[in-house]
């Protein structure tokens, strides 16, 4: 009986040693696949915070736009100093007012701005060269003008 309880303990022994070992290989992969990722995970944060930022400010002038009746100086200024606020790269925008910049809108009439910004997804690979994605991020707000205009202030 004494035999086969030392026998038995040896061999629990051994099995516990390798639950360690697999615990801990299973450990190393779970922070190399965390580190491999982390490139990704910061980029994606990147452009998602990017597109936030596009948003707000395409909202911020819509809304103004649409209370002022177009797209006018005021409404353009505002623009830019959100530009400015937001940190956004102006040669990498593009922007589309609809129908266009100085143009009177009408109660009821469509207005609204398209941004496209040129962005770059892009991280470091294992030999150190880079893998890149070249995209544009487009944002769109529209509504209609709350400002009536008589026919001759057109």
């Amino acid at each position: 009986m004494l035999i086969e309880k030392s026998q038995f303990k040896k061999l629990e022994n051994k099995s516990l040693l390798n639950e360690k070992g697999l615990s801990t290989l299973g450990g190393l992969v779970i922070i190399l696949c965390f580190l491999l990722f982390l490139p990704v995970l910061t980029s994606i944060a990147n452009v998602y915070s990017t597109y936030r930022s596009l948003n707000n400010i395409a909202s911020s002038t819509v809304a103004l736009a649409k209370k002022q009746g177009g797209f006018n100086q005021e409404v353009l200024n505002l623009y830019e100093e959100l530009l400015d606020d937001f940190n956004i790269d102006r040669g990498r925008l593009q922007a589309i007012y609809i129908p266009q910049k100085m143009m009177k809108v009408n109660k009821r009439e469509g207005l609204g701005i398209e941004m496209n910004y040129n962005m770059e997804f892009r991280f470091m690979q294992m030999d150190k060269s880079y893998l890149e994605f070249d995209f544009v991020l487009s944002v769109r707000q529209n509504s209609y003008s709350q400002r009536y205009f008589r026919p001759h202030e057109l």
